[in-house]
């Protein structure tokens, strides 16, 4: 975690494709890991863009993008029309300023 406020993880199975490593915030600010993310968390989102994860049986929220939002720009400029689009409807087509 960086400072009290950026959380860093990788989602994805331990061995599988591992997603990019992404930058992780909590929208209310609570300081520290949350409780209960030592089990996981549910992912909505598109790695190479960003989305949202919660926290399982929590209600807690947090805001990923990728921490290297410039390595993975060749990855989202081959993301397709679709993938693209959805970025875009979700509000995920820049980086945002979570570091």
């Amino acid at each position: 975690m960086k400072g009290n406020r950026v959380r860093v993880l990788t989602i994805g199975e331990k061995g599988a494709d591992r997603s990019p490593v992404l930058a992780a915030v909590d929208p209310l600010s609570r300081p520290g890991w949350l409780k209960g993310m030592e089990g996981g968390v549910w992912f909505a989102g598109d790695e190479v863009f960003g989305g949202a994860a919660l926290v399982p049986g929590s209600g807690q929220l947090l805001f990923m993008q990728p921490r290297d939002w410039e390595l993975m720009s060749g990855q989202r400029e081959e993301a397709g029309a679709e993938r693209l689009k959805r970025a875009m409807q979700a509000g995920l087509k820049r980086r945002a300023p979570i570091r």
